[in-house]
């Protein structure tokens, strides 16, 4: 019942105008539970199924089309992105929160191998410090080259999606941590690159 709510919610979106869908994973994080990987994994690959099966389906078929009625739904051609998810671990806006590197990087890849088969742009969103950031590209880093180990008997390379990143910022204008955004920024570029993630960014969301 719940799925075909959220998917609904995404075809809405899809129906007004939208290029791009998130997934409903902000919140499969262990600060709020979810602290068995394989779970997370699970639940995450749910949340970009729906949104993925919103994204391809295509608009009610015109009545007077020889078969068809107005309630008929097909699946055909992407109509929108899908933004998959990943947002803070632990709490959002508590850069002092955030978990290690090394825990925190194993929790990321959970999440991004239940997001990657149905997605076309990971969205690491509400991030309150540089570091935060970088365990996602971190989690990245260390996914791809997996597959990438796994897909060499068959001569590819496992596609890579590219990484959004929203920053939070405080009334001051600078991230969480107290970091100048404008500082920030070109050192996650550089970071991103090392790694070999393709690295963009959105509009920063603040709140006072």
């Amino acid at each position: 019942q719940y799925h075909s709510i959220l998917r609904s919610v995404h075809e809405s979106f899809i129906e007004v105008g939208s290029d791009a869908i998130t997934t409903n994973s902000y919140g499969i994080v262990p600060g709020v539970g979810f602290r068995d990987g394989e779970e997370v994994a699970r639940l995450m690959g749910l949340a970009g199924e729906i949104a993925r099966k919103a994204a391809t389906a295509v608009s009610d078929v015109k009545a007077d089309e020889p078969g068809k009625n107005d309630n008929t739904k097909e699946e055909g051609n992407a109509r929108a992105l899908v933004f998959g998810s990943l947002g803070p671990l632990v709490e959002s806006y508590r850069p002092d929160l955030i978990m290690n590197r090394r825990d925190g990087v194993k929790c990321y890849r959970y999440a991004i191998e239940g997001l990657y088969p149905h997605i076309d742009v990971f969205l690491a969103e509400t991030m309150s410090c540089l570091e935060e950031v970088c365990q996602v590209v971190d989690a990245l880093s260390e996914f791809y080259q997996e597959e990438n180990d796994i897909m060499k008997c068959e001569e590819s390379l496992a596609t890579r999606h590219p990484l959004l990143v929203s920053f939070t910022l405080g009334a001051d204008g600078k991230i969480r941590n107290g970091d100048a955004v404008v500082e920030v920024i070109p050192k996650l570029v550089e970071y991103s690159n090392q790694k070999g993630i393709e690295c963009k960014f959105v509009d920063d969301n603040s709140s006072s």
